[in-house]
């Protein structure tokens, strides 16, 4: 682990120490795999299963073991498609149906 200090309006940076570990890319590859889930998930109109089941098959046995557990990534990718939704209205005079809707 390395340590790294600046002054108090955090300028200067000056390393203390230098890296004592390596970089697990693995880690980097499920982090990777993530993202592109989560922005298909946003964009597509796929099932969470299908782009989970989609993600998975690309990765390798090694980076697939460090893949978080199913579920929590199919839940994940469900609160992605989520955020696009429209804010459900307090009454039907709050009701506005904007066009990606009507058809």
């Amino acid at each position: 682990m390395g340590e790294l200090y600046t002054n108090i309006q955090k300028e200067d940076p000056v390393l203390k120490s230098d890296h004592n570990h390596f970089g697990d890319s693995e880690k980097v590859d499920v982090e990777k795999a993530l993202c592109i889930m989560k922005q298909q998930s946003k964009s597509g109109l796929s099932k969470p299963l299908e782009v989970y089941a989609e993600g998975v098959a690309k990765l390798d046995g090694n980076v697939r073991s460090k893949m978080p557990v199913e579920d929590h990534v199919k839940r994940t990718l469900r609160n992605q498609r989520s955020k696009l939704n429209p804010i459900e209205p307090t009454s039907l005079d709050n009701l506005i149906i904007d066009g990606a809707y009507l058809n």
